[in-house]
């Protein structure tokens, strides 16, 4: 495989500016939204699924700006993706964090869907359900199936870094190059 899995996005509305550069093998992780926790989550989603980034926004609002770089993150990594052949497909981590614990489940087989039990804590400034908001919008732009569950919580800041983690181990586990074609009975994604 000598294909190169990087993606580049720019998106502006009337509400949003965001560009974001990806490579999923590895590199710099830059991260700017003006939402400190937002950006200290995105630093780890890319952290642990091993991810080069780098993520610039501004927006009228936080629901705005999380949601439009969900948005724009989701495309970045479908067109890094490309087709999908040659990639696990299938990803899962199981993360503790002190007192907290998530569960992750990845399928990259083009069938976007989200399903989350997160906890809509505000947490650190960041309005509650946000954070969840930023995975559904991210999920069905990169059309991918995500499923996480916070199997429990000791506080907002653990949980939602254990959901994120989690779900930067499954998207690393599920985007890893196999050298082979689709996994799939179908043979195709």
């Amino acid at each position: 495989m000598s294909r190169l899995r990087k993606a580049e996005v720019s998106r502006k509305t009337a509400e949003t500016e965001v560009s974001i550069s990806l490579s999923l093998d590895g590199g710099d992780i830059s991260v700017d939204t003006g939402i400190p926790m937002f950006d200290h989550m995105l630093r780890t989603l890319a952290y642990y699924a091993g991810w080069g980034i780098n993520v610039r926004a501004r927006g009228d609002l936080q629901h705005h700006t999380v949601e439009d770089v969900g948005i724009s993150l989701g495309m970045a990594l479908r067109d890094a993706l490309g087709d999908r052949s040659g990639v696990a497909r299938f990803g899962s981590a199981i993360v503790p964090m002190d007192g907290s614990l998530a569960i992750c489940a990845v399928d990259l087989a083009r069938r976007a869907y989200y399903t989350s039990n997160v906890p809509e804590y505000d947490v650190e400034g960041l309005s509650g359900g946000l954070l969840s908001h930023f995975l559904r919008s991210f999920a069905f732009n990169a059309e991918l199936t995500l499923s996480v569950y916070a199997v429990y919580c000791d506080g907002p800041h653990h949980c939602f870094e254990s959901v994120f983690k989690a779900a930067g181990m499954a998207i690393r586990q599920a985007s890893a190059l196999t050298g082979g074609g689709y996994v799939s009975t179908k043979g195709s994604l």
